[in-house]
């Protein structure tokens, strides 16, 4: 049994920022860090329970995972979500250079 994704609205907030600043420098590359964010999400029902504590899971007091995705020119981001039930919620999603996220950077379930 697959568990279903749903990305919270602060999660698309996260990517939208994201594609928009890479949009600015540069269209492609954009559309290919789009494309690796959403081949992320549809591979997190098959692996989610693999993924790796986030750094955030220790002030969020919540198991916050991590899915780790690169972009052609190697730069790490990273999907955060949490399992809650039966539901995958993808809460957040950090870039490259970007600090840890704060509690108030996360859509956690209630």
């Amino acid at each position: 049994m697959t568990l279903p994704v749903r990305v919270t609205d602060r999660a698309e907030h996260d990517a939208d920022s994201i594609f928009a600043w890479l949009a600015e420098r540069s269209t492609g590359g954009a559309l290919r860090w789009y494309e690796a964010f959403l081949d992320t999400l549809r591979a997190l029902p098959a692996k989610a329970t693999a993924c790796g504590l986030a750094p955030e899971s220790e002030w969020c007091k919540m198991d916050v995972r991590q899915a780790i995705f690169k972009t052609r020119q190697g730069r790490a981001y990273r999907a955060l979500f949490v399992i809650e039930g039966k539901i995958i919620h993808v809460v957040g999603v950090r870039g490259a250079g970007q600090d840890w996220a704060t509690t108030e950077d996360l859509d956690l379930p209630q």
